[in-house]
């Protein structure tokens, strides 16, 4: 009959949770199949939007550097520099989320609210008829320790760094939580359109602070 009630102790509705997440995380790990190789995609997917962000702010597709760039000590970062720190910063955890799946994904347990964020991307991804690959809606917050992975706040939001409406995978390596500040002023823009206006938003210190945390984000 539905519904199904289970009533169990504490010590067995642990030990039953946890095995159905053990179970979950093995089904999602399959569909990646080889992770290296799936890292590897993801690295591509991020040289990728390096080189769009060239196209757009006249950076090179090397992060943190920009055309015509001096080394001046004390000089402040320009919008190609806190682009590619960024873009560095979502690269590292995208490879980081596929080298650390396996081992560890199953010890950060789901939500209602992650379940319907993975529904709800997963219908507009079909709807736009894009490449999509499973992704773990709680390991990817996770990594971020529920950070907006734009401005440092608590994040609310799943991104995707490059939006559906233009092509954007639902895949691993393109989304990233976000604020809801953030997710709902980027829309379908792309990361080059919209970063550097919102960082100009920020005061002086949370920018400070959400370039430290790209960085630490990008050395992990």
């Amino acid at each position: 009959m539905w519904p199904r009630k289970l009533v169990l102790c504490r010590s067995c509705a642990t030990d039953h949770f946890k095995a159905r997440r053990r179970q979950e995380t093995a089904r999602v790990l399959a569909a990646y199949g080889d992770v290296d190789r799936a890292a590897l995609r993801a690295e591509a997917h991020h040289i990728a939007l390096r080189c769009e962000a060239a196209s757009v702010l006249g950076c090179t597709p090397q992060a943190g550097t920009r055309a015509g760039r001096g080394d001046d000590v004390g000089c402040a970062p320009q919008p190609a520099d806190d682009l590619g720190a960024c873009l560095d910063a979502l690269a590292g955890q995208a490879v980081r989320y596929f080298r650390e799946f396996g081992d560890q994904a199953y010890r950060a347990f789901p939500n209602y609210r992650d379940r319907q964020r993975a529904r709800g991307h997963a219908v507009r991804a079909a709807d736009r008829a894009v490449y999509a690959l499973p992704y773990d809606v709680p390991w990817l917050r996770r990594l971020y320790r529920d950070r907006c992975a734009y401005c440092g706040d608590k994040a609310a939001h799943i991104d995707h760094v490059w939006p559906l409406v233009l092509g954007g995978d639902d895949a691993p390596w393109n989304v990233a939580p976000a604020c809801e500040t953030c997710n709902l002023s980027k829309g379908p823009k792309t990361l080059a359109d919209w970063l550097p206006g919102r960082l100009d938003g920020l005061l002086a210190d949370k920018r400070t602070a959400v370039r430290e945390l790209w960085r630490t984000w990008a050395q992990e």
